[in-house]
């Protein structure tokens, strides 16, 4: 049964990359028995989408804008303990999933240069 559900707070509708007002790089958990809810961690850049490990012993965040995913344990998510999972050499991840074999699944969009790409990624 999921008790935690883990929630990333981007910028609001309508608001510019370089608007000084954003407030991006939130990560909070919710019970989602009670509604309650409270800030895991603060970051300095957008997080892009999420998901849990197999084991739920740690949750994975996409970085868009430094073009990596990155894992923190569940048990203790802090800047300190964050690490990077992956760093992508070809576009940026916007979002993704695991396959029936644990690998991770991610969505690069396009731009007017490049075509977007789905990547594969298998964990370590």
């Amino acid at each position: 049964m999921l008790h935690q559900l883990l929630h990333l707070l981007g910028r609001r509708r309508g608001q510019q990359a370089d608007d000084p007002e954003r407030d991006d790089g939130r990560i909070w958990a919710c019970d989602v028995a009670t509604g309650e809810c409270r800030l895991l961690l603060t970051c300095d850049w957008y997080p892009n989408g999420i998901g849990f490990s197999r084991e739920r012993d740690c949750f994975y965040v996409a970085d868009s804008r430094n073009k990596r995913i990155v894992r923190f344990p569940l048990a203790s998510p802090s800047k300190d303990n964050m690490e990077v999972a992956f760093t992508l050499t070809r576009g940026s991840p916007d979002g993704f999933a695991f396959d029936a074999a644990g690998n991770m699944v991610i969505a690069c969009p396009g731009s007017e240069t490049m075509p977007g790409t789905v990547q594969v990624w298998t964990l370590d």
